[in-house]
C-alpha cells in the first residue's frame, strides 16, 4: 500500500510540472512556424533563379517536414527549367533539365505539364540535341505515367519528329488507362508513321466511334479509307465533315480526290474548277497530277504540278508528279532536272526510285547503280528491300511495291505509277551488279543474260555495259567477247532511238554529271551527229574486243582491234585516247618499245594530267633512252583540246538547279566538260604482263568495314591549287564555325571520286584559309576547287591506291575544325 501512494504521488508531480511547461512549449512551436513561413516567403521572392534556386533548397535543409515541400520543389523545377532554356545554345542545358525534373513532385499539375515540361523534348531537338531530347522524353514520360492525357502529349512529340514506334507505345499505354477519342486518333497518326494503313483505319474508326461529333476523326478516317482504295467510303465521310462544316478545305479536297479515284472524273474536275485561286491548294493540284500522270494525261499532269509548284515550291511531290508525266512523253532528261529540283527539298526512297529511273531511261546505267545501291538492298530470293521513310524496314517483289508505302502513306495515293518493263530492267541492272560483286561466276552470268535479253532498240547499250563490266571484274572473258560481237550487229537500230546521244556518252560523262550534281547542277547533254555516234559505239565495241583477246592473251589480235578503235573513233575523245593507251600496253608487253611510248604520249597529251600514267610514260622512255632528257618537252609539245569539250561549249550548259521560292532567273553557265582520264595500269604480282584496267565509277555504300589510316600532309587553297604542306596553327575565332557538307563518304579503291562542300557560318571569313589534310596521302588524295557558290568551296576527294578502310580528312581553320570519314571499298 505504502509504494502505491509513493507511485500516485511521483505522476502528481510530474503532471504539475508538464503543466507548467506546456505555455512555453506552444510558444515556441509558434515561433518556428513564423519563422519558417519568413524564410519561405523570403526564398520565392527571390528575383535572380539561381539565388531562388539555393534559397528554397536551403529552406527544404531546414525544414524537411514543411507543409510547403511540393510547392518549394515545383518552384525549384520551374526556375531550372528557365535557366536550362537559357542555356540552350550549351550543351549543360541538357543536364540542368535533368536536374529540373529530378525532384519534381508526382503527380504533376496538367497546367505546369503543359505550360513547362511539354516544350522541353521539342526545345532540344530544334536546337540539335536529337539524342537528349528523346532521353528527355523518356523522363518526362515516367512523371507521367499515370495521366493518359500527359501520355498523349508527350507521343504527339514523336509523330512531330516522326518516330512512330515510340508514339504507338505511349498511344496504346494512355488507352490501357483510358478509353479516348483522342488516343485512338493518336495511335492512328502513329500508325500511319509507321506506313500501317489498315491498323491506321481501325484506330481512326475507333475514334470517330467514341466522339461521333468529330471532325478530324472523321477526316483522318476518309484519308485512310482513300490511300486504302476504298473511294466511295471515304466519299461519304467527307460529305458527312462538308454538311457541318461547308468550308472544310481539307474535305473538299478529299471529296474530290475520292470522286475522280471512284471514275466520277467529270464530277471532280468541276468541283477543282470552282477552288478559290486565294486558297493556295498546292497539295490537292500535285495530288491530281499524279492522278493523271497515273492515266498517262500527261499534259494535264504537267500543268497542275507547275501549279502546285509555283505555289509551294517545296513540296516534293508536285515534282514527282511531273517527271512521271515527262517520262510519259519520252523526256527523261527533263524529268531527271525535275527530281534534282525536287532533291534540294527531301531525300527519301521514293524520290531516289523516280530519279533512278529518269536516269535510267536516259542509259546512265552507273548513275542509276549509284542510287540503288545507296537506297536499296537486293535479298538472296531475289525481294528489294529498303527502309521506307528512312525509318521502317520493308520488302517487296518490285520496287513499286515497296514505294507504294510512302505514296499511299503521305501523299494518300492508292496505287502507284507503274512502267513494268523499265521497272524489270532496273531490277535486273542491279541484280547483276550485285552478282558481278560476288564470287559466282555463274550467277553473274545468269543475271547478265536477263539483263541484255530482249529486242528493243537499247538492247546494245546493256550489252556493251555488260561486256564492259565483265572484263573490268575480269570474269566471263569469253563471254564479254562474245557479247561484245554480238553488239554490233545492231548498230544502226540503237542511234535510231529518240535522244541516243545520253546513251553513247553515259561513260563518258559519269564524273563530269556527277560533279555537277554536287554543285547543284545539272550537265545537259548535246545531239552528236548519227555517224559520230555510229563511229564512238563501233570504237567501244572494238576497244571491248581488243581488252578480251589482251586478257586472253592474244596480243597480235588485241593490236588488231585497238588499232581499229583508235581509226575509227573521233580523235582526242575519251574513248579514242583509252584506246590508244591500251594499244600502247599491248605493243609494251609485245617489246615493241617505240611503238608503246609514241602510243602512251598520243593518250596522255589529250587527256588531264595523271601522275601514273606519268609515271610509266618515264619508266618506259628510260629504257629506251637511258635517261629522261627531252621528255617533258615531248610531253608538253601539240596538246590538243577534249573532242566533247571543243564541241559542247555552244550548247552543253550547266543549269543551276532553281530555288523556286525565289524570283530571279538563275544565270545559265557554260560547262567546261573535263573528261577525266579512264585508264590505269596495274601490275598482277602473279605475272609480269600488266592488267589493263578502267577507273572504277564512283559509287556510295555505307557497309564497309572500315580501318584506321595514317600519316598526313596538308593542301592548302591557292589560285592554282597546287598541294603544299603548311602549318596548320590558328586562333578559333568566335562566331563562326565550319559547315560541312557531308561528313562520311564511301568511295571505291583506286579511282573512286566524291566531292564535299564545305564553308563558315561567318561568311566574312576567308575561305583561303581553309586546310585540308589527308590523313593517308598515298591513299585518299584531296584537292580543293575554287569557290562555286558564293562562300563555299568544294573539296574533292579520290582514291589514288588499291588499299581500302576507313581514312580521315581533316579540315582546319581560324572557325574550328571538323573531320570527314572517308570509307574506301
Amino acid at each position: 500500500m505504502r509504494y502505491f501512494l509513493f507511485s500516485v504521488l511521483i505522476l502528481f508531480l510530474l503532471f504539475c510540472q508538464i503543466a507548467a511547461q506546456k505555455p512555453s512549449l506552444s510558444a515556441a512551436r509558434k515561433t518556428q512556424k513564423t519563422a519558417e513561413k519568413e524564410e519561405f516567403e523570403k526564398a520565392i521572392q527571390n528575383n535572380d533563379p539561381e539565388q531562388k534556386i539555393l534559397a528554397l533548397e536551403k529552406f527544404l535543409e531546414n525544414y524537411p517536414e514543411t507543409k510547403h515541400k511540393p510547392e518549394a520543389l515545383k518552384l525549384i523545377s520551374e526556375e531550372r527549367l528557365n535557366l536550362a532554356e537559357q542555356k540552350l545554345s550549351n550543351k549543360d542545358c541538357c543536364e540542368e533539365f535533368k536536374k529540373a525534373l529530378q525532384n519534381l513532385p508526382e503527380p504533376v499539375e496538367d497546367e505546369f505539364f503543359a505550360k513547362n515540361l511539354l516544350k522541353i523534348p521539342n526545345l532540344l531537338y530544334i536546337n540539335g540535341y536529337r539524342n537528349e531530347a528523346i532521353e528527355i522524353a523518356k523522363l518526362i514520360e515516367e512523371k507521367a505515367k499515370t495521366n493518359p492525357r500527359q501520355l498523349l502529349s508527350i507521343a504527339t512529340f514523336y509523330i512531330s519528329i516522326e518516330n512512330g514506334s515510340e508514339a504507338q507505345r505511349l498511344a496504346e499505354k494512355a488507352l490501357e488507362l483510358e478509353e479516348s477519342s483522342s488516343g485512338y486518333q493518336t495511335l492512328g497518326l502513329a500508325h500511319r508513321l509507321n506506313f500501317d494503313l489498315e491498323a491506321a483505319e481501325k484506330a481512326f474508326l475507333k475514334a470517330s466511334q467514341l466522339n461521333t461529333n468529330s471532325i478530324t476523326a472523321k477526316r483522318n478516317l476518309a484519308d485512310v479509307k482513300r490511300a486504302l482504295g476504298k473511294p466511295d467510303e471515304a466519299a461519304a465521310l467527307y460529305e458527312q465533315i462538308l454538311q457541318v462544316s461547308e468550308n472544310n478545305v481539307a474535305a473538299q479536297n478529299g471529296l474530290i480526290l475520292s470522286l475522280f479515284d471512284s471514275g466520277k472524273i467529270e464530277e471532280a474536275e468541276q468541283l477543282l474548277q470552282k477552288i478559290p485561286e486565294e486558297n493556295k491548294n498546292f497539295t490537292l493540284f500535285a495530288s491530281m497530277a499524279y492522278k493523271y500522270a497515273l492515266k498517262k494525261d500527261a499534259q494535264k499532269a504537267i500543268s497542275l504540278a507547275d501549279k502546285a509548284i509555283s505555289l509551294e515550291p517545296r513540296y516534293v511531290w508536285s515534282y514527282i508528279a511531273k517527271a512521271r508525266a515527262l517520262l510519259a512523253q519520252n523526256k527523261p532528261l527533263e524529268a531527271e532536272k525535275t527530281l534534282l529540283t525536287a532533291r534540294q527539298y527531301g531525300n527519301f526512297p521514293t524520290l531516289n526510285y523516280e530519279l533512278a529511273l529518269a536516269k535510267f531511261s536516259s542509259g546512265f546505267y552507273n548513275e542509276v547503280l549509284d542510287i540503288l545501291e545507296k537506297n536499296f538492298e537486293i535479298t538472296e530470293n531475289g525481294f528489294v528491300r529498303s527502309l521506307i521513310g528512312y525509318r521502317i524496314l520493308k520488302q517487296a517483289e518490285k520496287f513499286s511495291s515497296l514505294t507504294a508505302y510512302e505514296i499511299r502513306s503521305s501523299l494518300l495515293q492508292p496505287e502507284p505509277i507503274e512502267d513494268q518493263e523499265t521497272e524489270l530492267r532496273l531490277k535486273q541492272l542491279f541484280v547483276f551488279s550485285k552478282k558481278l560483286n560476288s564470287n559466282n561466276e555463274e550467277e553473274a552470268l545468269k543475271a547478265a543474260e536477263a539483263f541484255i535479253n530482249g529486242n528493243d532498240k537499247t538492247k546494245v547499250y546493256r550489252q556493251i555495259f555488260v561486256s564492259d563490266k565483265l572484263l573490268k571484274a575480269r570474269k566471263a572473258v569469253d563471254k564479254a567477247l562474245e557479247i561484245a560481237q554480238n553488239a554490233s550487229e545492231n548498230l544502226e537500230e540503237a542511234v535510231s532511238i529518240d535522244s541516243p546521244s545520253s546513251f553513247v556518252l553515259s561513260n563518258a560523262l559519269y564524273e563530269s554529271r556527277k560533279i555537277a550534281e554536287v554543285k547543284g547542277q545539272m550537265l545537259l547533254i548535246q545531239e552528236l551527229p548519227r555517224q559520230t555516234l555510229l563511229n564512238i559505239l563501233r570504237g567501244r565495241i572494238e576497244e571491248i574486243m581488243g581488252l578480251a583477246f589482251y586478257e586472253q592473251n592474244r596480243i597480235s589480235d588485241a593490236i588488231i582491234r585497238l588499232k581499229r578503235a583508235v581509226s575509227i573513233l573521233p580523235e582526242n575523245s575519251i574513248w579514242w585516247r583509252s584506246s590508244l593507251w591500251h594499244l600502247g600496253t599491248c605493243y609494251e608487253t609485245n617489246g615493241e618499245l617505240r611503238a608503246a611510248l609514241d602510243a602512251y604520249l598520243k593518250s596522255y597529251k589529250g587527256g588531264e594530267a595523271d601522275q601514273i600514267r606519268y609515271i610509266t610514260i618515264e619508266n618506259l622512255y628510260k629504257r629506251i633512252y637511258g635517261s629522261t632528257d627531252g621528255l617533258e618537252q615531248l610531253i608538253k609539245s601539240d596538246k590538243k583540246e577534249d573532242f566533247l569539250l571543243k564541241r559542247a561549249e555552244p550548247a552543253a550548259k550547266l543549269e543551276e538547279s532553281t530555288n523556286e521560292t525565289e524570283s530571279k532567273k538563275t544565270e545559265q553557265k557554260v560547262a567546261e566538260v573535263t573528261m577525266p582520264s579512264n585508264l590505269q595500269i596495274e601490275f598482277n604480282s602473279n605475272s609480269t604482263r600488266p592488267r589493263i584496267r578502267s577507273d572504277v565509277e564512283n559509287k556510295t555504300s555505307s557497309k564497309e568495314l572500315i580501318k584506321p589510316a595514317e600519316e598526313a600532309s596538308i593542301v592548302k587553297l591557292r589560285e592554282s591549287r597546287p598541294r603544299i604542306v603548311v602549318n596548320a596553327n590558328s586562333e578559333t575565332k568566335e562566331n563562326c564555325s565550319l559547315i560541312v557538307g557531308q561528313k562520311e563518304v564511301t568511295i571505291l579503291r583506286n579511282g573512286g571520286r566524291l566531292g564535299v562542300l564545305v564553308g563558315y557560318t561567318d561568311t566574312k571569313q576567308d575561305l583561303s584559309k581553309l586546310n585540308v589534310i589527308s590523313g593517308s596521302p598515298t591513299d585518299v588524295k584531296v584537292e580543293v576547287e575554287p569557290e562555286i557558290a558564293k562562300n563555299q568551296l568544294f573539296i574533292v576527294i579520290k582514291s589514288i591506291s588499291e588499299k581500302t578502310g576507313h581514312f580521315k580528312i581533316f579540315l582546319l581553320s581560324p572557325c574550328g575544325s571538323a573531320e570527314i570519314v572517308v570509307n574506301v571499298r
